[in-house]
Formats: structure tokens, C-alpha cells, sequence
């Protein structure tokens, strides 16, 4: 899977985002050899993609740790784009079903609780059956 490149060569910054998937070590490393040209020029790079669990994968904290070693931990910045984990979207999921059938919309309950409506459209079917 390929990461989505963008640059904004007025910051410096360079944006690889990765849609789908849990963000591996090799996707990572073919994503920054395409833009080590601009690790030359001094960019920052920032990676966002889903990582598995709270932590980050043993080849991506050893990637990380080397980075600090060599002082250019500040270069490379990884984002989880996951919104909540696995535990605390189990707490929502149950509040916003218990809302729900109080009788709350779903628009106004997407809103609060920053999902997506579908999701909770989903939730809902699931809860029902």
C-alpha cells in the first residue's frame, strides 16, 4: 500500500498519509526512501497512518530510537490517525447506544461524540439484531 505524498515547501514539511491498513515498517521505510531528497534539505516529515495497539510496532520504536540517537528524532513524526482505542470505542459504543434508545439523532449524537454517522447507523443495526 502506498502512502498519499504531499509538500509544502513554504514550512518545510513534507505529509506522507497512509489510508488503509496498519502502518508496517516496510510501508514506512518505501515511503521514506521516495522523499529522501527532501530529508536531505533539512524537511520535516510526518507520517500518519493506523498503528496496531497503543504501541508502536518493535522495527518502528527501534527506527525511532536510532533517530534520537542520532538527534534527528524531531525530522521524522509518526500520527496515529485512529481516533480511540479499541477499549474506549467499547465505553462509546455502549453510551451512544444507551442514547439512542432514549431517543437522541444520530447527527446530534455523531457530533458529540466526534463519529462518523455511518458508524453509528452501523452500531445501531448491530445492536438490534
Amino acid at each position: 500500500m502506498k502512502g498519499i505524498v504531499t509538500v509544502n515547501h513554504k514550512h518545510k514539511k513534507v505529509n506522507i498519509s497512509f489510508k488503509k491498513g496498519i502502518l508496517t515498517f516496510p510501508m514506512v521505510e518505501k515511503a521514506l526512501l521516495n522523499v529522501k531528497r527532501y530529508l536531505d534539505k533539512n524537511y520535516q516529515i510526518l507520517v500518519e497512518g493506523y498503528f496496531a495497539g497503543k504501541r508502536y510496532s518493535r522495527e518502528i520504536k527501534a527506527f525511532l530510537f536510532a533517530l534520537e540517537i542520532l538527534g534527528q528524532k524531531e525530522k521524522i513524526i509518526f500520527v496515529d490517525k485512529a481516533c480511540y482505542r479499541k477499549s474506549e470505542r467499547k465505553k462509546i459504543r455502549a453510551k451512544v447506544e444507551k442514547l439512542y434508545e432514549k431517543g437522541k439523532k444520530v447527527r446530534e449524537l455523531s457530533k458529540r461524540f466526534k463519529i462518523p454517522e455511518k458508524t453509528i447507523y452501523r452500531w445501531i443495526k448491530k445492536s438490534k439484531s
